[in-house]
């Protein structure tokens, strides 16, 4: 019986083991330039932020818009295909 060959495209579960690999990486990265004494102050920082938001996630921006709490609303959802 003759072997299978191999899809010149990657499967995603391919993908997903590469960039798996690769946030590891990108997560190190962010560390090592936080705690770099060396590095400017400003890349310190936004590398902080990052870590921060990425395990926090980002903050929304307030909604500046008034409501009565006491007033119905609606919600929509809608499927995208």
């Amino acid at each position: 019986m003759p072997k299978k060959q191999k899809s010149k495209y990657e499967t995603s579960l391919d993908i997903s083991k590469k960039l798996t690999v690769a946030m590891n990486d990108v997560a190190q990265l962010l560390i090592d330039t936080m705690r770099d004494e060396t590095a400017k102050i400003e890349l310190r920082v936004n590398c902080a932020k990052e870590i921060k938001d990425w395990l926090f996630g980002r903050e929304t921006m307030p909604v500046e818009q008034e409501y009565d709490e006491d007033q119905p609303f609606e919600v929509v959802i809608k499927v995208i295909e």
